[in-house]
């Protein structure tokens, strides 16, 4: 995904004087129109931002803060670069919840297992398996993972992750799905399986959540990151 914009999952609806978002995850935040003051504010949300640093003293930081002060971003996406500890992490989530203005911002997170996440043992969190391997063990032992995954992302103050991956493994080939172990299998049913239980197991976190790819990674021959 980029490394500064990405498209946040929100839809945008103004009725009855009502500003409602709504996330993949079944979870809507329904704010009051009057909380959207300018246009600048009203298109923000649509637009969750990356930013640069790790403490609240570093440009990148005080930049994105000054953006969701103002209510200009609907959210945040942390990588690798903006985590160091479990402490700094929630520090800095805190941040931006405390000074969010009338509208409270997604912050959000990469965090699928295997390849694919941002708490690591290196900064002080578990380390999660890919989707392959959890649905070669069963249901039951995805419920237990995916539990305690969002338990960690909700203590470390994030209300969003984006996942799970929806992809049909297609292709072995594939190298940003099949190869990396991202994609629970080739067959819809088991896909869609395991996705329930990713997302069921983020909503009794309160975290919102979104289903990738679209029109499908698990299928290409190259890296739609790098390539087109």
């Amino acid at each position: 995904m980029p490394a500064h914009f990405l498209l946040c999952a929100r839809g945008l609806l103004l009725a009855a004087g009502l500003l409602c978002m709504a996330v993949t995850a079944g979870h809507a935040a329904c704010i009051e129109a009057k909380s959207v003051s300018s246009p600048d504010q009203l298109y923000g949300q649509l637009v969750m931002i990356g930013f640069t640093g790790s403490a609240a003293s570093h440009a990148g930081v005080k930049e994105a803060l000054s953006q969701v002060e103002k209510g200009y971003t609907g959210g945040l996406v942390f990588f690798g670069r903006n985590i160091t500890s479990a402490k700094q992490v929630r520090s800095l989530t805190r941040l931006f919840s405390k000074h969010a203005g009338g509208i409270a911002p997604f912050l959000a997170i990469d965090e699928e297992g295997g390849k694919v996440e941002r708490l690591t043992p290196r900064n002080g969190f578990s380390k999660q398996p890919t989707a392959k391997w959890i649905a070669s063990r069963g249901p039951k032992k995805a419920r237990q993972i995916y539990s305690r995954m969002a338990g960690e992302i909700a203590s470390a103050g994030f209300n969003f992750n984006l996942g799970p991956v929806v992809d049909l493994d297609l292709r072995s080939n594939n190298p940003i799905i099949g190869k990396l172990r991202r994609s629970y299998s080739r067959d819809p049913e088991v896909v869609a399986e395991y996705a329930q239980v990713f997302i069921e197991a983020h909503r009794q976190k309160k975290i919102a959540t979104a289903l990738k790819h679209f029109p499908g990674h698990g299928s290409s021959r190259r890296d739609s990151h790098l390539s087109v």
